[in-house]
């Protein structure tokens, strides 16, 4: 099995909660709460993610899409930085679904 890269903060104070306990059971814990695989499982599960994920990503994109057309007829400093901290999300999606089209 793959070691998360990353654990959530509500794992990682169980974690120091758990420290009485032998650490396989530990790992165990993690890697069965760790869930990154999409319905779409398989040879490839690594490459898609999680369904949940993938929404939340189109909504803050279509946000910034929404954003950037009230940008160009009114010009609004929250909304530009709003519309600046959501362009990496964008680009990161845009870069996903073309990853995901090649593979398929």
């Amino acid at each position: 099995m793959i070691r998360p890269q990353w654990v959530c903060r509500h794992c990682l104070s169980r974690l120091r909660t758990a420290s009485s306990l032998p650490r396989p059971v530990v790992a165990q814990t993690i890697l069965r709460r760790q869930s990154h695989a999409s319905a779409k499982s398989g040879d490839d599960e690594d490459l898609y993610l999680a369904e949940s994920l993938l929404k939340r990503a189109q909504q803050l994109a279509s946000e910034h899409h929404a954003l950037e057309t009230q940008l160009l007829e009114d010009f609004d400093t929250k909304k530009a930085a709003r519309a600046g901290n959501l362009r990496p999300v964008t680009e990161a999606l845009k870069e996903y679904e073309s990853a995901v089209e090649v593979q398929v």
